[in-house]
């Protein structure tokens, strides 16, 4: 079987000729762990299936942060999403067993959209 395109949504790729093809996919590094016991329970946060301890930044392919954060043992204290531009998304603040506390949403712009 030979194929010559791939279907992916709406988007098709066609192949012209024969030879070898890849493509990157890009994982985030940091992400939430879930508990053996419940897959709905988050346990943490994991940094390279590693518990994230101290502070952790993620970039984006552009080179700029994608996400900055202080973590304890897997439990986050606050995380800091950022725009592909480099701008604040969002400031999450956390309080003991993963609960967000206060969040903070921007738009592109810089405007603070809730407190």
């Amino acid at each position: 079987m030979v194929f010559d395109r791939i279907i992916q949504g709406k988007q098709t790729y066609h192949f012209d000729s024969f030879g070898e093809y890849s493509d990157t996919v890009r994982i985030n590094t940091v992400h939430e762990c879930y508990d053996a016991k419940s897959a709905l329970s988050s346990s943490g946060y994991c940094c390279c299936n590693k518990i994230c301890d101290g502070h952790i930044i993620e970039f984006y392919e552009n080179g700029t942060k994608m996400l900055e954060g202080k973590f304890h043992n897997g439990q986050p204290i606050i995380i800091k999403y950022y725009y592909p531009s480099g701008r604040v998304q969002m400031i999450q603040r956390y309080g003991q067993f993963i609960k967000k506390i206060k969040t903070k949403i921007y738009t592109e712009g810089g405007e603070l959209i809730n407190k």
